[in-house]
């Protein structure tokens, strides 16, 4: 009708259009809506983000000291590994996603520029529409930051260009539906069996059991290389370490537990190792260099040997190609 919803009843049984960021109303790449089919637009916005995702991880990963050949394949894993993979299919989470490093990148410049680049990368993650992941950057960046002072007035002046959203947002939450006592808080959490879909495409799922996160593939190249560069900063593994307890925590027996540290406000624990398995993407590419200097045969060896074994279990042929025999290659090389 020509003018702008506070309420779309279209949604669900009506909803606060304008406050929930999922609307993308404010987010640019979203914008090619405008002006092209609904197809070729959704294709072309996964497509840029998964270009801009890579370049970030690379520009991360050049920061953490890796070589030409380590940034190709750290941008290489960032558009093809299933975690990323799998945001797809909830797009805004992968549009939040796709500006985490290029927030690290920011707090980690040290030319002028990184101010207004990271006011313009914070304010674009919140408006991709993924709330839960967009805190996370925003802490991430503030622990990784050269210069704390700079990245707090860059991610404060992120936040007031995205407060036309956000505090009408914040106001949804508050009289929403949203906390401890909530029954959904629990569902898509990660078994420890579904653990093994790291190394082999493979999720075990019971029947009536909500999976989120189709796909943890990284496969035996990207996590050796992941671990081997990330054994200099071991801190950051165990962040990522952190995040997968957390997603496995309502599978142990520990729901209340998860629902205490998140306050009740995170659906869907499995969020948490999508987010923990990309932040080893940059790590990967510092963990080439790491791997062509003879480093980590021993590392190699063991989880090429886990991957085969678990493509033996599985009896699945689709999973000896995809996974079985990269791990093969590695295995070969290890010992050799």
């Amino acid at each position: 009708a020509g003018v702008g919803p506070w309420m779309n009843l279209a949604n669900g049984c009506g909803e606060a259009w304008f406050a929930n960021p999922q609307t993308a109303v404010l987010y640019p790449p979203a914008w090619l809506h405008l002006v092209l089919p609904g197809s070729w637009a959704l294709t072309a916005e996964i497509a840029l983000h998964l270009a801009l995702l890579s370049l970030g991880v690379g520009l991360v990963a050049r920061e953490i000291g890796a070589s030409r050949e380590g940034r190709t394949f750290a941008e290489v894993a960032a558009w093809s590994a299933g975690p990323v993979l799998v945001t797809v299919g909830v797009l805004n989470n992968l549009e939040t996603l796709t500006w985490l490093p290029w927030m690290v990148f920011s707090v980690r410049d040290k030319d002028r520029r990184s101010v207004p680049l990271l006011a313009a990368v914070t304010a674009l993650g919140w408006l991709g529409g993924e709330p839960q992941v967009w805190a996370i950057g925003v802490v991430l960046a503030v622990a990784v930051s050269r210069h704390r002072a700079r990245a707090l007035i860059g991610l404060s002046l992120g936040v007031v260009v995205s407060a036309v959203q956000l505090v009408p947002f914040l106001a949804w939450v508050a009289e929403g539906d949203r906390g401890p006592a909530a029954s959904w808080l629990l569902r898509g959490a990660v078994t420890p069996v579904d653990w093994s879909g790291v190394l082999v495409p493979w999720l075990s799922s019971t029947a009536g059991r909500m999976v989120y996160a189709e796909s943890l593939f990284l496969g035996a190249p990207i996590l050796v290389c992941a671990l081997l560069g990330g054994w200099r900063r071991r801190w950051l593994l165990g962040v990522a370490g952190v995040f997968a307890l957390l997603a496995t925590l309502p599978e142990i027996g520990a729901g209340r537990l998860f629902v205490s540290l998140t306050g009740g406000l995170v659906r869907y624990p499995s969020r948490f190792v999508l987010i923990g398995l990309a932040l080893l993407l940059p790590l990967a590419g510092r963990g080439v260099d790491d791997w062509l200097e003879g480093r980590g045969r021993s590392l190699a060896v063991v989880i090429a040997g886990l991957t085969r074994l678990a493509c033996f279990v599985s009896h699945h042929p689709l999973r000896w190609w995809g996974a079985g025999t990269p791990a093969l290659l590695r295995l070969i090389a290890g010992l050799v």
